[in-house]
């Protein structure tokens, strides 16, 4: 694959999320690779069981108040924005990092050491749980497949190497004697350039286009609470299963790296007697290792889906599980012992591509809120549960007592995975990968020049295109056809321009305009839209089954089939169990929202725009009515319509309507759901 075209802006915020995210982890592992250095200096000596509960305690305490801090930071993230929600926690963490860099030892003075660690590492927890989450939730809202993976990856991996480098200060802090304090206050103040530089990025397109709809929400509440309830678009619902499958997938994170780093550094230390610098230097080789297989997984992204990479890291850690309690009673040396090291992370090596994937699932509107709740009571689980349970597991079973921590986190994983492979199969991104999500347009069915007759019946002899409304739109399309590279068949326009003003004859609007020109300037819209034949010629023909004496059959023989479906979609007088029924607006955007017809919802969506531009012209209940209509029923189907035509204007149309929608809402007369017509008496 060739390597991802992004925008300028698009690398900018992959460069500023990457660094950001490397600072973070390089300020919250710097204490934690160096737990065995720093709880001699900040806790008070005590017997040697306490002092395994609290290097547990000092390791896990990050991890504890994060359901919390996920909440919170997710709640800001949901109701302030992204953006917003990268630049307080990277505020946290450079705050957190001044205060251990100035904050005396237990021997200096006494218990408070201790509690403000402890504090600080709450806070770093707290920081670090809406930074990593905010950085790929960003991502994966502003790239598709499959690059939102490729470059989420590299933001993990950003993590890693932050990291890393923790570990490779704090192994020159303990060989030479250097000073800590100085890492932190580095860490403090690259985080506060960081920041100040995350400025410098905007808010997500999709996050912008939620914040839209909660706007509308809010004045629509004001004007009439009765349409909120009824409005589709802000009833999102969450499929618990999603939430489970995240948890299971996430529960694999915290609990191979408690086991890699955490347990196996008191195993190097008590069963292979090594200093803490040979267990500093133990646990950068096992870094540098498993971030050299990290780059070999997102190698492999580019062409493979996240899916597919994690079952096979599963497939070889699962093969692996049985012979790890013999392997930690026959460690032979660094070469072995990394090994085993790798092997008992090898089960999370791509989890981050695989919770990517799942984002999509959960709702705009608590997305972030979920995720980061999810991923904070995750990770207290996998670190808090594990390191503490881990202590009497192995009092009683031995190194045996591994097997009760991964058999079930295992057997979750699975069914995690699992559920999300069935939602991306149903929703086609599975076996389209790594292909992106590209939309299904329609092709264009009356593009072909020999495909049509132009030349009409000596009852349209007559009628022409010679009228304002009519060369309006036809210099519009000759001037966008120059510049197009997809062309438009104007010869059949021109033909459907005259096909509608004959049927349409000598009826007239409310506002005392041949109604021909209403059908003209829905067409005009569409060229704003969608430039497109059959979707133009089926706008300026949409009222004349609807209006006229002409027949779904008879558009069928002088255009073609799709021409004629649409139109027959976009009329509400229709035939059912031989009986003739007047759909109302609502009947008619559900059954397209059925049949997936969206170039018809479209059709419908700005023929109503038109009939709001001309509402002059009804009475004052009309009005009302036709405004309560258009916010109760078109208006939620427009995000869904632009979206899988793939309009770039995404919030255009939205706006419009809205805009002229709600002056009329203000009104008291009584809310009816009924389609108005606008047409005048027909005069003979």
């Amino acid at each position: 694959m060739s390597h991802p075209k992004l925008t300028k802006y698009q690398k900018e915020a992959v460069v500023l999320l990457s660094l950001g995210t490397f600072l973070e982890y390089f300020d919250l592992m710097l204490y934690l690779h160096l737990a065995v250095f720093f709880n001699d200096l900040f806790f008070p000596p005590t017997e040697p069981w306490i002092a395994k509960l609290l290097v547990a305690a000092t390791f896990s305490i990050t991890y504890v108040t994060r359901p919390i801090g996920g909440f919170i930071i997710g709640w800001i993230g949901d109701h302030i924005g992204r953006k917003t929600t990268i630049i307080i926690t990277t505020f946290i963490m450079a705050f957190s990092c001044i205060v251990m860099a100035n904050i005396g030892t237990y021997a200096e003075i006494g218990i408070t050491a201790t509690i403000a660690m402890l504090l600080c590492r709450t806070l770093q927890g707290f920081s670090s749980m809406g930074e990593i989450v905010g950085a790929q939730l960003y991502i994966s809202e502003i790239l598709k497949q499959p690059y939102k993976y490729v470059y989420t990856g590299i933001v993990d991996i950003a993590s890693w190497i932050g990291g890393l480098i923790a570990l490779a200060i704090g192994a020159l802090a303990i060989s030479v004697q250097l000073n800590w304090r100085m890492a932190f206050w580095v860490g403090a103040v690259i985080a506060l350039v960081g920041m100040f530089a995350r400025t410098r990025l905007r808010e997500t397109p999709e996050f912008v286009d939620y914040r839209r709809r909660m706007k509308i929400k809010a004045e629509l509440n004001k004007q009439d609470p009765e349409i909120i309830k009824r409005l589709k678009i802000y009833q999102d619902k969450m499929d618990k299963k999603v939430i489970v499958s995240y948890f299971l997938i996430r529960l694999v994170v915290g609990s191979c790296f408690y086991i890699t780093y955490g347990y196996m550094s008191e195993f190097m230390k008590d069963s292979l007697g090594m200093t803490a610098a040979e267990i500093v230097n133990q646990n950068t080789i096992i870094s540098i290792v498993t971030l050299v297989a990290m780059v070999v997984a997102l190698c492999f992204v580019r062409k493979y889906h996240p899916i597919k990479i994690v079952k096979v890291t599963i497939f070889f850690f699962l093969i692996c599980l049985p012979f790890i309690p013999w392997w930690l009673s026959n460690v032979s040396g660094t070469i072995s012992l990394t090994a085993l090291q790798f092997v008992m992370f090898s089960f999370a090596i791509y989890v981050v591509g695989m919770e990517v994937v799942c984002f999509r699932y959960f709702p705009i509107a608590t997305r972030f809120t979920l995720i980061a709740t999810t991923f904070g009571v995750a990770s207290a689980i996998g670190q808090v549960v594990i390191t503490f349970g881990l202590i009497p597991l192995m009092e009683h079973l031995g190194y045996y007592g591994l097997w009760v921590i991964y058999v079930p986190v295992a057997i979750g994983f699975l069914y995690g995975v699992n559920y999300i492979e069935k939602l991306e199969k149903k929703r086609g991104s599975y076996y389209k990968y790594p292909e992106e999500e590209k939309l299904d347009i329609p092709i264009d069915t009356a593009m072909e020049q020999s495909g049509f007759s132009y030349n009409l019946g000596e009852e349209y002899k007559n009628y022409n295109t010679y009228c304002k409304y009519s060369q309006k739109l036809l210099n519009r399309i000759e001037d966008l056809n120059q510049r197009a590279k997809k062309k438009v068949n104007i010869e059949l326009i021109k033909k459907a321009i005259i096909f509608a003003k004959k049927w349409h004859g000598l009826d007239k609007r409310n506002t005392g305009e041949p109604f021909y020109s209403h059908p003209l300037a829905v067409a005009d819209i569409v060229l704003d839209y969608y430039f497109k034949t059959d979707v133009i010629v089926a706008a300026i023909l949409h009222d004349v089954v609807e209006d006229t004496d002409c027949t779904i059959e008879l558009i069928e023989q002088e255009f073609n089939p799709r021409i004629a479906q649409m139109v027959d979609r976009l009329t509400k007088i229709q035939k059912r169990d031989d009986k003739i029924v007047k759909l109302s607006l609502d009947e008619t955007v559900d059954n397209l929202h059925k049949m997936q017809d969206n170039e018809v919802l479209l059709i419908k969506q700005l023929d109503r725009l038109h009939n709001m531009h001309t509402i002059s012209g009804m009475k004052k209940e009309k009005q009302r009515r036709a405004a309560i209509e258009t916010m109760n029923i078109l208006i939620p189907s427009i995000a869904d319509t632009v979206e899988k035509l793939d309009i770039s204007d995404k919030l255009k149309l939205e706006d419009e309507l809205y805009n002229l929608s709600s002056p009329y809402l203000k009104d008291e007369d009584e809310d009816q759901n009924e389609d108005e017509d606008d047409k005048a008496p027909r005069q003979k």
